[in-house]
């Protein structure tokens, strides 16, 4: 089942500044900043961030593990400074950059006119799922950290019944 939606998602992604790369435990649909026909607009638009979204089928049921590695990279005197993040489990991020400038007839025209979704990525990936019959299963992170907040809450509730208890019984 992962060659099909490989396959599927490959076909659905043509055209676009998306690849896909098969790895061992499925494939992976990633935003090719390096491609010449995409990078002078990643360029202009100022984007830093490369999003990969991990794919792996299981039986019925496929899993889509949203990764981000943003890079700055800064030069000037007197220093040069690098600085890199790397972000996993169920990211979403947008975003647009417009500018304009004056034209040779000193009327304002738009430059650059840029907008981003990390959910375009994730949106090939559903629907072509969507076409071969696959559910869609939560990432190993992502079940993580409702977990964690599930336990938070918890905690929070038992900590306020404490307290109601002890104020109701006269000790606080």
């Amino acid at each position: 089942m992962t060659s099909r939606l490989e396959d599927a998602v490959r076909r659905s992604s043509a055209g676009t500044p998306y690849t896909v790369v098969p790895t061992d435990d499925g494939f992976d649909l990633r935003l090719d900043l390096a491609d010449a026909q995409w990078w002078g607009a990643f360029n202009r638009a100022g984007l830093r961030t490369s999003f990969t979204h991990e794919v792996r089928v299981h039986g019925d049921r496929f899993v889509i593990t949203d990764v981000a590695r943003t890079v700055e990279w800064v030069a000037g005197s007197p220093r040069i400074a690098a600085s890199a993040a790397v972000e996993r489990g169920r990211i979403k991020r947008v975003g647009f950059q417009r500018t304009y400038a004056l034209g040779d007839d000193l009327r304002p025209q738009k430059v650059v006119d840029h907008s981003f979704s990390s959910e375009t990525g994730r949106r090939l990936i559903e629907d072509a799922a969507a076409e071969l019959g696959l559910r869609q299963a939560m990432p190993l992170e992502q079940r993580i950290a409702l977990a964690m907040a599930g336990l938070a809450v918890g905690g929070l509730v038992i900590g306020g019944l404490v307290v109601l208890v002890l104020w109701l019984a006269g000790v606080l």
